[in-house]
Formats: C-alpha cells, structure tokens, sequence
C-alpha cells in the first residue's frame, strides 16, 4: 500500500493529474453547450438504440442475455449489436477513462500543422470510422483558451 501511495504522491504525477485536470477543463470549456443539455444529434447511435431495444428489453424482462435478435437482418446473432460480457476487464477500463460527457472525451490539440500533417494517417482511419473532424486554428483556440500557451 505504501508504494501505491507513493506512486501516486510523487511529483510527476501530480504533475501529470495537474495536466489531465487542465485539459479536461479545457475540453468542457470547448464543448460548453454539452453542459447545457444541448446534444449532437448522431444517427448511428440512433440506429444503435433501435438495434439494441429488443437486447434491453429481454435483459428487463427475463434478467439474462438474450444470443438472438429478430428485428434486424431476419434475424442476426447479439454479439454484433450490443453484448455485455460478465467479466469484461476493458469496458471498466474504459468507462473509468471517459469520465467526460460524449464527445467532449475527444479533444486533440497539435503545436503546429506539421504536427497535425504527422497524424494524418491515423485520421483517416478515424474520419472512416464515422469520426466528425473539427479544425481549430491558433487564433480562435487562443481565443477560446486564452491562458493557452502561444506554442499551441
């Protein structure tokens, strides 16, 4: 207990807990009006909830997971809708690290284009995968962040 105690009580990773509280301050302040209860609207997770209705309603009903759906497709097995596996490690993982609200998790911040150019490939992978890209140049992020670094 005592080397956990002063893993997590060194001065790097207060340092490091400093600088996720900073950006997670930051990432709320970007998307304020998630605070507010206004919300992206986002089909595919529209479509999810009307794939998954009839997963919640047998998990309500009969306290189990059902292995078959019949509202899609003629029919296609759950665990490619919505399934919850007793003992999976990382969706508590996973979980416990988005302790922001949807899509505030996501804020990627370059020091310069180069940087962002560097990425690029790993972009595209996200824009592919449905992932919405939103440019901020320096002067309207220095604008929303005004205590930012002038390096951003």
């Amino acid at each position: 207990m005592k080397k956990l105690i002063n893993f997590f009580f060194t001065r790097n990773s207060v340092y490091h807990i400093a600088i996720v509280a900073f950006f997670a301050v930051a990432s709320l302040a970007y998307f304020s009006p998630l605070l507010s209860g206004k919300a992206i609207f986002q089909s595919d997770i529209a479509q999810f909830s009307g794939m998954a209705k009839q997963i919640v309603d047998h998990r309500e009903s009969f306290n189990e997971e059902p292995y078959w759906i019949d509202n899609a497709f003629v029919g296609m097995p759950t665990f490619q809708v919505a399934v919850k596996y007793p003992f999976d490690l990382l969706d508590k993982i996973d979980k416990s690290l988005r302790f922001l609200p949807r899509p505030a998790d996501y804020l990627f911040i370059y020091k310069n284009k180069t940087d962002f150019e560097n990425d690029s490939y790993t972009w595209s992978l996200r824009k592919k995968h449905g992932f919405e890209l939103v440019e901020v140049q320096k002067e309207e992020l220095n604008r929303i962040f005004p205590g930012l670094s002038q390096e951003y």
